[in-house]
């Protein structure tokens, strides 16, 4: 089960967790701390908890941007946020070990009466 919240998201399996701050000065959302149990890596779970924030970001606001920052070491989650349509901002952020990724939001599906779905 998959727990979201407007400022973060913390799936239901021990040791995930990650905050969503939306920044409504430059109309985005920054993901963050996002933390996974090395135990349970490689499972899935971190994607389920990454989704679901992003999921949720993009339902609570109408901001088209969502940011996180990845070490630039850390092969695994560059390959998960690729995955998941992040792509380099090249943004500078604390230190040259670290890097920007962000992602759009796709144009929300319009309804049959012309408005657009949630």
């Amino acid at each position: 089960m998959v727990v979201a919240g407007e400022w973060g998201a913390r799936h239901s399996y021990s040791g995930h967790i990650a905050s969503l701050l939306a920044d409504h000065d430059s109309q985005s959302m920054r993901l963050g701390y996002i933390i996974t149990d090395p135990a349970v890596r490689g499972q899935g779970r971190g994607r389920a908890l990454v989704e679901a924030a992003v999921a949720r970001g993009f339902e609570k606001t109408d901001f088209p941007l969502i940011t996180l920052g990845v070490y630039a070491h850390n092969h695994r989650a560059l390959g998960l946020y690729e995955s998941l349509e992040f792509k380099p901002t090249g943004a500078s952020i604390e230190g040259p070990s670290q890097m920007s990724m962000g992602r759009c939001l796709s144009p929300r599906p319009v309804s049959a009466g012309g408005e657009q779905g949630a």
